[in-house]
């Protein structure tokens, strides 16, 4: 409900970040990047009676007329918004808006707001008390001006009868206290006489008691020894990984040279994780301000797990000339297979690792065989990216991103080289690894668990040049049985990645034979309009494949991919797409396709598409917002659609529910189904382009609702329905 107008409420605003690396390139070492916070707002007071507001008397109550909390949002920018009234984790627009704590027409006065803030996930951050006066309406207030007050209910007139009343029992509590109270004592003879402060008097006690005998002297014990440290536990996946003996090892004693990396320190940094390993874990420390460099990858064993490596304010790269690999760090399983048969429990914070996109140097920070439990912190990744991959996993399990910025991409790239994944989930195979294993160690198994939160994928300009965002996360490794599964890719900032619609994989994020997929809360940001696309998932028909890297027989026999391998359980929603074009008929912003020949079998199901927001900038219609083609059990709900671009093009599709879409002037039809099965488009809100209608099912489709949609844009009908038994109703030109 809307207050009364005399109600004074006040604008909120605020820009929350997290602290980064420290160091002195404002590039590379940026201290702070955007926080993904929820902010709750709860007023602390049951009722707010308003005796003289607009309309007459009112009171509001918590959690009816005055609400129960205020949700706030930040944004991909670190700005404070008003969170969706549908959605509590997606912005609305900026700032929240609260009521004075002060306001004279109110008969309570100076209450408070308590102001919690949370991680997206729901873990605290803090939690404190503020006052909103009356006297910033006009301008607002910062939550980084507001100083932390106490708690209060606030103090009205009843409010004022109840605690006058209260105090006056306590002053005659104390008054009677304070009698009973010693006021003066005289020692009388051998006894204390104790007087009290209403006169009366007391004996504490013979205070002269005959005088012991000297007692003899004893020496001190010995100093107690410190605890030894207790064994220390973990769990599966969690950050804080177990050092035992919390050692800490300086790179630096161990003869590592920094400075301005002009040395090798590969053999340094060996020694110190020798010494952590035979410790059974630690930190692997690399001191702020200096730049280190090694020409041959340094490998972590199975022996190696249970390791922080932490570098805040320091640089690490790769020097390629002592080995044919790119890879800064490796992880090896020494001819074990299996997942967690190469190290385990290992975190990476603070550091910034580097290649030179000048000089076309790749470099890879980690390339992993069978690594568990594996996770990167508030690291950059400058100018890494090439026809490699930033990170290389293979047969990996539980791997983790947090707060990570991914800076640049290398320009020139042709043909699939423009597939390559930043962080690459790949199958554990001789051919496809980016560092080397001992013989045995390839099982074949792909990567799964992997968890990319709160990180930005961004250009990097250098001098004049501009390099664009690496493509954040996928595969395309296809093997039979093999499914790169449970993978949450969330509240990430991607801008101006590389552009890619001819690789046989396009999308900045793209997977091929892909389960339990969530890509949710994440925002596109070009500034160059394209025809771009954000996100593919495939299947592809390809018969048996060739042996043709020469991979072990452990990962040969046989290698054959099933026939278009499914993906399934994929989830894509709360994503925001800014600045994109096209008209491009046969492509998606979001896609789902099948690139086989045989385009009768259904290669995916269980696929939802949930409230995202697009946003075209482009003159001429066509391309689409979602692109779905040989899948089943698709559902669509919810989405916002602002421009020239069709919000959906499904074909083949068994089992279609559209809901609840929203589309504003598309150019084109709004939804186009060809030969689908089994649908209902039901309750959508769509501006169609000049006459066409708003709907669009082909003859090829079947068995199908088309009701309660509504059209406008000029539209001469709402639907255009030449499928067999589908029932249309309800439909209405707007």
């Amino acid at each position: 409900m809307d207050f009364p107008s005399n109600i004074t409420t006040v604008p909120i605003t605020a820009r929350l970040l997290v602290g980064t690396v420290d160091g002195p390139n404002p590039v590379v070492d940026r201290e702070a990047v955007p926080g993904r916070f929820a902010v709750e707002f709860v007023p602390e007071v049951v009722k707010v009676p308003a005796p003289a507001a607009t309309g007459g008397p009112t009171t509001f109550y918590r959690g009816v007329s005055l609400p129960e909390v205020v949700r706030g949002v930040v944004d991909s920018r670190g700005i404070l918004c008003t969170a969706d009234p549908d959605d509590h984790l997606r912005p609305s627009h900026e700032g929240v808006r609260l009521m004075a704590t002060d306001d004279d027409i109110i008969s309570v006065k100076d209450w408070t707001w308590r102001v919690t803030v949370k991680s997206l996930d729901g873990k605290l951050i803090e939690s404190y008390s503020i006052a909103v006066p009356k006297s910033a309406a006009e301008n607002g207030l910062d939550l980084t001006n507001l100083a932390p007050v106490p708690s209060t209910p606030g103090y009205g007139i009843p409010q004022a009868e109840a605690a006058a009343a209260a105090a006056a029992q306590d002053a005659q509590a104390a008054r009677d206290a304070a009698d009973e109270t010693v006021s003066e004592g005289e020692v009388v003879g051998n006894e204390l006489i104790l007087k009290k402060r209403n006169g009366e008097s007391f004996s504490a006690g013979n205070v002269r008691g005959a005088k012991g005998d000297k007692g003899d002297s004893g020496e001190r014990g010995p100093q107690g020894l410190p605890g030894s440290p207790g064994e220390i536990t973990f769990a599966s996946g969690d950050a804080r990984y177990p050092k035992r003996g919390e050692l800490t090892v300086n790179v630096m004693d161990y003869g590592a040279v920094g400075g301005l990396g002009n040395t090798d320190d590969r053999e340094a940094v060996m020694a110190a994780l020798d010494v952590i390993a035979d410790n059974g874990g630690g930190t692997l420390l690399f001191p702020a301000g200096n730049t280190f460099w090694w020409s041959q990858i340094v490998p972590l064993e199975p022996r190696h797990s249970n390791l922080k490596v932490s570098g805040y304010g320091a640089r690490i790269g790769k020097k390629n000339v002592g080995d044919a690999n790119y890879a800064i760090f490796s992880g090896k399983s020494m001819g074990a297979r299996g997942y967690g048969s190469g190290v385990r429990n290992v975190v990476f914070e603070g550091i910034t690792f580097f290649g030179d996109l000048a000089i076309n140097r790749d470099a890879c920070a980690f390339a992993g065989n069978h690594a568990e439990n594996v996770t990167f912190k508030h690291c950059v990744f400058y100018g890494m990216q090439g026809q490699g991959h930033t990170v290389d996993l293979g047969g990996c399990r539980n791997i983790n991103f947090e707060w990570c910025d991914f800076l640049g991409s290398t320009l020139g790239r042709t043909g699939n080289n423009l597939r390559a994944e930043c962080i690459q989930m790949d199958i554990s195979a001789a051919g496809a690894a980016s560092a080397p294993d001992s013989a045995g160690s390839w099982s074949g198994l792909p990567t799964v668990g992997v968890t990319v939160k709160n990180c930005n994928f961004l250009p990097l300009t250098i001098g004049a040049t501009k390099y664009p965002a690496p493509k954040p996360l996928g595969s395309h490794a296809r093997r039979e049985g093999a499914y790169f599964e449970n993978v949450r890719f969330m509240y990430n900032n991607i801008v101006d990645p590389l552009f890619d619609v001819t690789s046989e994989l396009p999308g900045d994020i793209h997977f091929t034979g892909a389960r339990n997929v969530k890509i949710m809360y994440n925002t596109w940001t070009l500034t160059t309009p394209a025809a771009h696309i954000a996100i593919g998932f495939y299947s592809y028909d390809r018969g048996t494949l060739s042996n043709a890297n020469n991979e072990p027989s452990e990962t040969a026999n046989p290698v054959v991919q099933i026939s278009a391998q499914p993906y399934r359980d994929i989830e894509v929603s709360h994503n925001e797409f800014y600045g994109f074009s096209g008209a491009a008929l046969d492509r998606g912003y979001v896609q789902f396709k099948n690139f086989g020949n045989n385009f009768t079998t259904v290669v995916g199901e269980h696929v939802k598409v949930s409230h995202n927001f697009y946003e075209c900038v482009s003159t001429t219609a066509g391309m689409n917002a979602l692109l779905v083609e040989d899948t089943k059990n698709v559902k669509l709900l919810g989405d916002t659609v602002k421009g020239r671009v069709r919000a959906l093009q499904a074909r083949r599709v068994n089992t279609l529910s559209v809901t609840a879409v929203d589309t504003n002037d598309t150019g084109t039809q709004s939804i186009n189904l060809t030969d689908c099965n089994g649908f209902s488009v039901n309750g959508n809100t769509l501006v169609a382009g000049g006459s066409l209608p708003g709907i669009l099912v082909n003859s090829g489709s079947s068995n199908g609702t088309v009701m309660g949609n509504s059209v406008g844009g000029g539209s001469s009908s709402p639907t255009q329905i030449a499928g067999s038994n589908v029932i249309a109703t309800g439909n209405v030109v707007s």
